[in-house]
């Protein structure tokens, strides 16, 4: 509601002031603009105007040796957490804010996943404002799923392996994070919302887009994904590394950065 509005109008007064003070200036220097998705492109391309030519996507990449398949680290981190190996596990992992919609996750998740159909859980990991995470406490309890939400916190990046290796489905329900491409390095099947949608992913499989807000929607894709088989599961990591593993990105890095440098034909 407000949030979502205020983050808007701030967002908006920022790309204004890019335009205004930085543009003139930079859009004649710069010899190539590398946003990390589709959404940022489009967004530079309206900003730049006629110097949008020079925008090219260069995405997010994970380190797929860190971020791999590892069934024992996602037991063990079930173990310790005291979730079932049969229980089903939800997971959102990044900074906590209001633009990630994780209210919106706490209904989907009640929806999918009702009490008396077993045991599920919802980890929400990571750090955030006190207000926000007391208001995500007080809506997991008039969901009634309170005591099947975990907030362990912050999680050390040697540490997230574990958490989306326990997992069966990660969600993504708002506005997205490295977490997410990190997330299906692991071979973790997703939920995240539209825009950004796939682009964000690179159109990897194992990704489901829902629109923001569409909280049906969102908890009948939860269920989908956490019944992956494992063949999949593996599908996902090896595709992932393909397209969004650091090699790959440093190759269309190198590609985008020759071109950049290339000499440029005069006028006539």
């Amino acid at each position: 509601g407000d949030q979502r509005v205020a983050n808007w109008q701030n967002q908006r007064a920022y790309y204004e002031l890019f335009r205004t003070f930085l543009s003139g200036i930079a859009a004649s220097r710069v010899r190539a603009w590398l946003p990390i998705n589709e959404d940022a492109e489009r967004v530079l391309r309206q900003v730049l105007g006629d110097g949008g030519a020079n925008v090219h996507v260069n995405r997010l990449g994970v380190d797929t040796l860190h971020f791999r398949q590892d069934a024992v680290r996602g037991a063990a981190w079930r173990q310790a957490h005291g979730i079932p190996a049969d229980a089903t596990l939800v997971i959102h992992a990044g900074k906590l804010e209001p633009r990630k919609a994780l209210g919106d996750l706490l209904a989907a998740f009640a929806r999918a996943f009702p009490d008396d159909e077993g045991s599920a859980t919802l980890a929400i990991v990571g750090e955030g404002e006190k207000d926000h995470l007391d208001a995500l406490h007080r809506r997991a309890a008039a969901l009634g799923v309170q005591d099947r939400v975990l907030f362990p916190g912050m999680q050390s990046h040697d540490s997230l392996p574990d958490l989306f290796n326990a997992a069966d489905v990660g969600a993504w329900p708002g506005d997205p994070s490295i977490t997410l491409i990190e997330a299906m390095g692991c071979g973790l099947p997703v939920v995240l919302a539209d825009p950004p949608g796939r682009d964000y992913v690179a159109g990897c499989p194992g990704a489901v887009t829902v629109s923001k807000g569409d909280i049906g929607a969102l908890a009948d894709a939860l269920v989908r994904q956490a019944r992956t088989a494992a063949s999949e599961r593996a599908r996902i990591a090896a595709e992932c590394a393909g397209r969004l593993g650091w090699p790959a990105i440093a190759v269309e890095a190198v590609a985008l950065y020759r071109q950049a440098i290339a000499p440029r034909a005069l006028p006539a």
